[in-house]
């Protein structure tokens, strides 16, 4: 067997059971993931011009409230719990990209550390682009086309983000190079 295979199907089975494992997981572990970014991404919206303020809901969604001038709030929109627990599946997409890549554990972990460190940060400013843009959209331009891109941009991110950041970490541990021994 040609060692690039080798490299695809030790992935592969490791990736598998890895992911299902996770999945396993995530009703437990998105909560606690979507209330943290919150708690970092609402003060953040609270200094936009105008403030905005991230509430949770019940149904485990987010609701952007605008500050007015007298203090009072107003409901701008609300991000849906469903839509939230499918763009945070990448908390378990990443780290099971990551610890199935075929190097040696010490690399994994490190990749993993750096992955999820900026996957977080990459969620957080995705957040923070799409409640802030909504919201000048909502109020200078309605129809502006490119609110519906950042709208499926917000809405993939979940599945697209952790492809690419796994992708580039991992590039120069797939393809073949002179300073790489094949495993």
């Amino acid at each position: 067997m040609r060692p690039g295979r080798r490299k695809v199907l030790s992935f592969a089975a490791v990736f598998v059971p890895l992911l299902l494992a996770l999945v396993l997981v995530y009703p437990w572990l998105q909560p606690l993931y979507r209330d943290a970014l919150r708690g970092v991404a609402d003060p953040v919206a609270a200094t936009f011009s105008p403030p905005l303020r991230i509430e949770a809901t019940d149904e485990g969604g987010w609701r952007i409230l605008r500050e007015r001038p007298d203090r009072s709030r107003a409901a701008v929109f609300s991000i849906p719990g469903k839509s939230l627990r499918q763009i945070h599946i990448s908390v378990v997409l990443l780290p099971a990209l990551l610890l199935a890549t075929p190097v040696d554990w010490r690399t994994r972990l490190r990749l993993l550390g750096l992955g999820c460190l900026a996957l977080v940060l990459a969620q957080l400013v995705l957040h923070l682009v799409f409640v802030r843009s909504w919201v000048a959209f909502q109020y200078s331009n309605p129809g502006n086309p490119l609110y519906r891109l950042l709208h499926v941009t917000h809405s993939t991110a979940g599945q697209v983000f952790p492809v690419m950041l796994w992708a580039l970490l991992t590039w120069r541990y797939w393809l073949p190079g002179p300073d790489r021994a094949e495993s």
